[in-house]
């Protein structure tokens, strides 16, 4: 019951309880202390800053979680029946693989945004545990196995239907998060050349350009040494009218011996 009320509570927050769907704006004295503006507590300033830890503790725990399962179930029959005395769950053996995947982006930077691709692999891993075992009454003539390959797989197109229904639906953040993923998740972990692509893809579909996109380029450009690239697309942002951070490029090339 406790795990579902978390589960639940995740969900609403993933969401922003539904903010976007039913079209709620976000009350003034909330957005000024979200970092998003969004109606949710996980971005709320105060929490933001224990939010690496949290996950660095989930992932912690998760694995944890996994150790004793496989040696309460495969080695230990007496540490077995201590956990079931005391009501502590044990995942099943063929469970845990799905299961180890969450302290593989909680606890290392494997990806951009790897702390999001752990969440979606702890929901789709919590789903997949759940779902044998409501089936266990209707269908006692599928194997462990078929049940867990069969939730694993629906739980995979249910995840990928609903991405891409939400991508259509809101264009708005998939357009923000492009930006970002180029701006500062890539650049964070050394992708330079990935967020050069990123860059391209978006030039090459303008409904993704924001206001701070050239820009945002051309400090990426400056950072890496592509003072000649950076002053092409500078001066393309400049053609699009004023920008925070303009005047501090346009120095630092001057600097650098490239005047626009």
């Amino acid at each position: 019951a406790v795990m579902a009320l978390a589960a639940l509570f995740a969900a609403g927050e993933e969401v922003s309880w539904g903010q976007r769907i039913l079209r709620i704006s976000t009350p003034e004295i909330i957005r000024q202390s979200n970092r998003q503006g969004e109606l949710n507590v996980h971005n709320l300033a105060a929490v933001y800053v224990v939010k690496k830890h949290l996950h660095e503790m989930t992932g912690s725990a998760i694995l944890a979680w996994c150790l004793l399962s496989l040696i309460a179930l495969r080695w230990s029959p007496n540490l077995r029946r201590k956990c079931l005395a005391y009501g502590v769950p044990l995942l099943p053996l063929s469970k845990l693989p799905v299961f180890l995947l969450v302290p593989c982006f909680f606890l290392h930077r494997l990806v951009a945004k790897g702390d999001e691709i752990g969440e979606l692999f702890l929901g789709i891993a919590l789903l997949v545990w759940a779902v044998p075992l409501c089936l266990v009454k209707w269908s006692p003539a599928l194997s462990a196995g078929r049940k867990g390959l069969g939730a694993t797989v629906a739980a995979m197109a249910t995840v990928c239907l609903a991405a891409t229904l939400l991508s259509v639906a809101f264009p708005g953040d998939v357009k923000w998060r492009l930006n970002k993923t180029a701006q500062r998740d890539y650049p964070a972990l050394g992708m330079v050349a990935q967020a050069e692509r990123l860059y391209e893809y978006i030039y090459a579909h303008p409904e993704y350009l924001m206001p701070d996109t050239r820009m945002n380029h051309a400090r990426l450009l400056l950072g890496t040494g592509q003072l000649a690239k950076a002053k092409r697309i500078l001066a393309e942002a400049t053609e699009g009218g004023g920008s925070a951070g303009k005047h501090e490029l346009l120095v630092q090339l001057e600097e650098d011996g490239q005047p626009l």
